[in-house]
Formats: C-alpha cells, sequence, structure tokens
C-alpha cells in the first residue's frame, strides 16, 4: 500500500462495518476470526500503541529497545468483544492520521532503532501498517462471507498475496504478491478453464442453521 491507502484504510472500515447489525458487530468467525469490533480495537491500539509508540521513538532517536505488542493478551485484558465499535473506528482514523502526518516530516530514511526481529526504520514501520492492513482486510471480507455478505470491491482488491507470503516465508512466492480475495464467481471461472479442469477446489459453505 502507498501512503494514500494507508490513510483510505480508516474510512474503508468504517464503510464496512457501518452495513452490519448489533448481532454481527459481536459475532465471531467459525474459522477462527474474532468479531468485527474485537478487530477494530486491536487495529485502534495497535496504531495508538504500537506503530505511534515506534515512530515517536524513532523521531525522538530514543535509543529503548521496542516493546512487543501483544494484541491477543491486550484483547483479553480491556474486553474488546464488550466494547462500543465506533470510539474505536475514531481511535483509529485519527491515530492513523497523526502517524502519516509524522511520517511525511521526514523526507530521509535516518532513524533506525533495534527492535524484537532486528533493526526497525521509518520505512519499515510504514510497510508493517500496510501489511497489517491487508491482512485485515483478508479476514474481514472472508468474515463478510461467513455472514452471507459481499465484501466490497475495495476491500476485496486489498493485496492478500503479500500478506500470505509474510506470514508463511516457507512456502512464499514473488508470484503471490499482489493477488486478492477472490469471489466465488471467479473461483468458478478459473476452474471451467480446460487447463484446470483436471484440479480440484474445496469451496466451503456456511449457513446460520
Amino acid at each position: 500500500m502507498q501512503i494514500d491507502q494507508l490513510l483510505r484504510f480508516p474510512e474503508l472500515l468504517r464503510e464496512t462495518f457501518s452495513s452490519l447489525s448489533n448481532d454481527e458487530i459481536r459475532r465471531r468467525s467459525a474459522e477462527g476470526f474474532v468479531a468485527p469490533v474485537e478487530q477494530a480495537w486491536h487495529i485502534a491500539d495497535l496504531e495508538v500503541e504500537g506503530y505511534g509508540a515506534r515512530i515517536e521513538q524513532l523521531l525522538r532517536a530514543d535509543r529503548l529497545h521496542f516493546q512487543d505488542f501483544k494484541g491477543e493478551e491486550i484483547a483479553a485484558q480491556r474486553r474488546y468483544i464488550e466494547l462500543e465499535l465506533e470510539p474505536a473506528l475514531a481511535r483509529f482514523a485519527s491515530a492513523r492520521a497523526a502517524n502519516i502526518a509524522r511520517l511525511r516530516l521526514t523526507t530521509s530514511n535516518t532513524g533506525t532503532q533495534e527492535g524484537v526481529t532486528g533493526p526497525v526504520t521509518l520505512t519499515r514501520i510504514a510497510q508493517m501498517m500496510s501489511q497489517h492492513d491487508a491482512s485485515h482486510a483478508r479476514e474481514i471480507a472472508l468474515l463478510l462471507r461467513e455472514f452471507g455478505l459481499e465484501p466490497s470491491r475495495e476491500l476485496r482488491e486489498t493485496d492478500v498475496g503479500s500478506w500470505f507470503n509474510r506470514v508463511h516465508p516457507q512456502i512464499s512466492q514473488s508470484s503471490y504478491s499482489s493477488q486478492f480475495v477472490p469471489t466465488l464467481d471467479q473461483v468458478f471461472d478459473l476452474f471451467a478453464k480446460p487447463s484446470n479442469r483436471a484440479k480440484v477446489v474445496y469451496v466451503e459453505l456456511k449457513t446460520d442453521h
């Protein structure tokens, strides 16, 4: 994602969640994805306490080591599932705008600190933000389909191939980059081609009953 896409994601998140009912906002996926309200609060808190804090340290040339943001522990402690959605969306939008503004203040990649996985730079933080957005776009698209809803074209076209390569480095391939979440029609179209007819595709369908 570029800077404009990073700025766009909070608005896309709001647009996507605005169509959900009160029940759907707190419904967890049978596939293991957390509920939309939990996703929103995780994204917001990470933006403030993870990316925002690291950007601040780099701009101050702070020599402290970065602390890991323990998302699952924080979600349980703060009981995300019981919180309201709107404050999370507002917190994320405000923090993302502030983080992008601070990143734009720096024209060269001069800040470097040692993180838990190695040196961290402002450029690397922007990449991490982009990858995290893509991973949640993928999860939300799959979650919406489980609810019987069709994700927006913009959400579907968020790059999830790069996310897959990052999460599964042992089987990553450069050709996966810039791959999107397919629609069911696209899956059927792919396997309708003669060259693909000998292959097997598993499509899992779910209902609420």
